[in-house]
């Protein structure tokens, strides 16, 4: 799964427990500055779980041993999976499509503010009892954008114009503006998610809640100020970007208005957002070091499971071929990581592991941890190949441990891992069940081989359809 899917995924994973949290805990509390603080948490640290990395807490000194010796095997079917995975690429139109869908959304937000900063350009400075605002023309409702009010003060009364401008005049102090932007650009990122657009919702509705506090708290008469608040709320908005009197939430807002204050007790559940956080990095974050101990858990414990195997998209080279302290050899030459990955599986006949004093024994200086010896169809019989792997037989002996891996008829091979569960199993010459192949010690290993060839049906009949893999251990 790429990295862009499996963060959107987990954001918005995110984004709807903290908003189920919100619903459940604190939406029906009187503390609206905390309740303020608390949704726009919601949008930042939902953004920002996904990117915790915690690898230095879970990781682990990789192992050089048995893990080199179960990934080798299936280099070829490395391959085919990875020239699979180009052919039929369904993540990537996955994320064209979403990333349509936040593109057109985002289109809609900057016309909004392209409205907007038309709109303000037309509207006229004015000033009503030492208060400033911009004055509009037509049927619009009052609304406040940034630092600025703006209304038509023909449609109002004087004791409605001194409620409504300290109405507004509460979101502009308070950088109300700051808040919606974010819920909007929170539902255009997150646009497939009910929880964001439930959530930029709620941001406003809170938000007014809290201006409708400030007035009361400066002395407006609730009935006369609920009053202007139904009359405001007939008039249209302007747009979705503003702080304007929506007639749909009127009746929560009065409600509001007239509910007595929480318990403060209630403020104890605020605290729950620690926790609740704690609790969202387990759930939302998988650092590296997880995904890379799971791996190694998967090929100890099954040297025959698909998953012990990984591949370099668009190279066909096992990555654990490539591990940093190891020596290359391709027929016989020393060669670099860069050239065993420019090689075709297909052309490799055999490959030689060797590990600890074995390794060290057979490269002399340096801080080696391991030696792959490659030898290719082509290359097998040359000189080199020939005295490399005598060198090899004569070290090839004592503690240290080594592996081999030889390949019959590669045509048909399509590596050890994926001969599955109906592959047919030799252990030290005796035929095993898949069960008891999975119960091997990938530490006492000696040497894998692998055969998918028609001789493999002849010599052992139809149980040899599927793969035949002989295990020779210590």
């Amino acid at each position: 799964m790429p990295a862009a899917v499996l963060y959107l995924l987990k954001a918005n994973l995110a984004l709807l427990l903290f908003y189920v949290a919100y619903r459940l805990l604190l939406r029906h509390l009187t503390f609206y500055t905390y309740n303020r603080i608390y949704l726009l948490a919601a949008l930042l640290l939902s953004s920002l779980f996904p990117l915790l990395d915690l690898s230095p807490l879970y990781a682990q000194p990789s192992q050089l041993g048995a893990e080199l010796l179960i990934l080798l095997p299936n280099w070829p079917a490395a391959s085919a999976a990875t020239a699979q995975v180009q052919e039929h690429d369904y993540w990537q139109w996955l994320l064209l499509g979403y990333g349509a869908g936040v593109l057109v959304l985002l289109g809609k937000f900057i016309l909004e503010l392209a409205s907007l900063w038309r709109l303000h350009r037309h509207a006229a400075p004015s000033v009503w009892q030492g208060q400033t605002y911009r004055q509009l023309s037509g049927q619009v409702s009052p609304f406040s954008f940034w630092h600025t009010v703006y209304l038509n003060p023909q449609l109002h009364t004087e004791q409605e114009l001194e409620a409504l401008l300290l109405h507004e005049q509460a979101h502009t102090r308070q950088l109300h503006t700051l808040d919606v932007l974010l819920g909007q650009m929170a539902k255009a990122v997150y646009w497939c998610n009910p929880a964001a657009w439930l959530l930029q919702q709620d941001i406003r509705q809170n938000l007014e809640f809290i201006a409708d506090q400030q007035v009361l708290q400066r002395g407006v008469p609730s009935k006369t100020y609920q009053y202007s608040l139904v009359r405001a709320g007939l008039l249209p908005p302007d747009s979705n970007l503003v702080m304007c009197f929506s007639f749909n939430h009127i009746k929560s807002r009065i409600m509001m208005m007239n509910k007595e204050k929480s318990n403060p007790l209630n403020k104890l559940k605020y605290l729950l957002l620690p926790p609740a956080v704690a609790v969202m990095v387990l759930l939302t974050t998988t650092s590296k070091a997880e995904v890379e101990q799971a791996a190694q858990s998967l090929v100890r414990s099954g040297a025959a499971q698909t998953a012990g195997t990984t591949a370099s998209k668009g190279s066909g080279t096992s990555t654990g071929l490539l591990q940093e302290g190891l020596v290359y050899f391709v027929d016989g030459k020393r060669t670099d990581a860069g050239s065993v990955k420019s090689l075709d599986p297909n052309q490799i006949e055999k490959v030689d592991v060797l590990k600890g004093e074995k390794a060290q024994r057979l490269v002399a200086g340096g801080d080696v941890t391991g030696v792959v010896v490659i030898t290719t169809k082509g290359g097998k019989d040359s000189a080199e190949a020939k005295a490399l792997q005598e060198k090899i037989n004569k070290v090839n002996t004592g503690a240290g441990g080594s592996a081999s891996v030889s390949v019959e008829s590669t045509s048909g091979v399509s590596g050890f891992f994926e001969a599955g569960k109906d592959a047919l199993y030799f252990l030290n010459g005796k035929e095993i069940s898949y069960q008891k192949m999975l119960a091997v010690d990938p530490g006492t290993i000696t040497s894998i081989e692998v055969s998918k060839s028609t001789d493999a049906v002849e010599k052992y009949g139809e149980k040899g359809r599927n793969g035949v893999v002989h295990i020779s251990t210590k």
